[in-house]
């Protein structure tokens, strides 16, 4: 939970900077905790409550990424910016793209016989074909290439790009956790994006476009794992020093609150199989220790693991500059 608030805080204010709405790390995690509510962030808590659709989100319980998926997406992301009949909606070719929030619009080209709704349709459908054998990443790299060269929406299509880019990684195992954050990948190019789809666009050839985005598609994987990895080790070692002072019951009550909220005495006595006194020992020497937090009175005491403190200044991990000239 801790590292997913970490990495989605990062996710916000990379975003920020993508659409010139710049936010601290703080304000980031403020936005991400809901507890920052100002006009100006509107389109950066949307992008959070957008996000946390996506953690839970899953083709078979809902719609796989399709054109109405995008609209959802987009509808969540424009709630109370635009008026509701301009959210969700794909543009008429004689429609000027809404440019809020969105830089990439001008870089679209014309094509007055495509329904942008049927086309992208024909996309996705073509992303989720097993007839074909193109790299999921590739296809999910060539998607965003499209919305660039459509602007299919009426409003929002930068955001909503990167917001289906997750969708389709989550949907074929790239994220399964949503802890892949997109706009923390792209945004070290966000701003050579342009030439890279200008250059791909004259030669007609998407292979620089197509690297680029799995360029940086990469180094945001390598910066997830090692993140993971620092979490690993950073359990083990605590189970590991807790061997030392820790009674097997007393290990046996922290393994449970792992998979559990709650336990009372009354429970660790019925799982541990020993004496009232004895759980309550075991409990009063973990509160004591620091693993432990007491909540409720008399009959309705129960206990919750503690949560430390978290570190808002968690080193970052410096990403190479890239250069495409």
């Amino acid at each position: 939970k801790q590292l997913y608030e970490k990495l989605h805080a990062e996710d916000i204010q990379a975003l920020s900077e993508i659409i010139n709405i710049p936010v601290g790390y703080s304000q980031a995690l403020d936005i991400q905790r809901g507890r920052l509510d100002i006009p100006k962030y509107k389109i950066l808590k949307n992008y959070r409550s957008t996000q946390e659709f996506i953690k839970s989100y899953k083709s078979s319980t809902f719609i796989p990424v399709s054109s109405e998926l995008i609209s959802h997406l987009n509808k969540l992301l424009l709630k109370d910016l635009l008026e509701s009949w301009e959210t969700g909606r794909f543009r008429k070719f004689s429609e000027q793209p809404n440019e809020i929030y969105d830089s990439w619009y001008k870089y679209k080209q014309y094509y007055p016989k495509r329904i942008s709704e049927n086309y992208f349709n024909d996309l996705t459908t073509w992303i989720y074909s097993n007839k074909n054998n193109y790299n999921k990443l590739i296809q999910a790299s060539l998607l965003l290439y499209e919305f660039i060269d459509n602007a299919p929406m009426f409003a929002g299509n930068q955001i909503t790009s990167l917001l289906t880019l997750s969708c389709v990684l989550k949907e074929f195992g790239y994220n399964s956790d949503n802890t892949f954050c997109t706009s923390k990948a792209i945004a070290p190019i966000s701003n050579e994006i342009p030439t890279i789809f200008k250059m791909s666009k004259e030669k007609k050839d998407q292979t620089l476009f197509v690297e680029g985005i799995l360029y940086v598609l990469s180094l945001e994987s390598i910066r997830l794992r090692q993140n993971y990895e620092s979490l690993f080790e950073k359990t083990t070692q605590k189970k590991a020093e807790s061997e030392d002072h820790l009674n097997d019951r007393q290990k046996k009550i922290l393994e449970y609150l792992e998979k559990n909220k709650r336990i009372n005495r009354s429970e660790c006595t019925n799982i541990m199989g020993v004496s009232f006194m004895t759980a309550y020992r075991d409990i009063k020497e973990l509160v004591e220790a620091g693993y432990l937090d007491k909540k409720g009175n008399n009959k309705k005491t129960y206990y919750i693991l503690k949560e430390k403190e978290k570190d808002e200044n968690t080193d970052k991990i410096s990403v190479r500059d890239v250069n495409y000239s």
